[in-house]
């Protein structure tokens, strides 16, 4: 084997490993794009409505049937509300303009 085609074989092999070490950056970058959108949904849809549900527990100290009149339909409402929140940051990301 001649040193051309040892140069060659070596120079093979190391654009595979500059192959793979891009496809590999490739998928790192798309998963950081996802974690990306876990993080922001969690932050502000997931932690607003736990919080939302937790300080709706402290009034139950009332009767059961009063605060659930007073507290379902306001909670589903804001859950709601942050679920839509969430959505439009969402859309508004896709689009980029936020």
């Amino acid at each position: 084997m001649g040193e051309n085609e040892k140069l060659d074989l070596i120079l093979e092999k190391v654009s595979d490993i500059d192959k793979k070490v891009s496809d590999i950056d490739k998928k790192v970058s798309d998963i950081d794009k996802r974690l990306k959108k876990v993080e922001i949904s969690l932050e502000n849809e997931t932690n607003k409505n736990i919080q939302l549900i937790a300080e709706g527990h402290l009034n139950l100290d009332r009767k059961l049937d009063e605060a659930l009149k007073t507290l379902q339909p306001n909670t589903m409402y804001h859950l709601k509300v942050n679920h839509l929140d969430g959505e439009v940051k969402k859309i508004k990301e896709a689009i980029q303009m936020a």
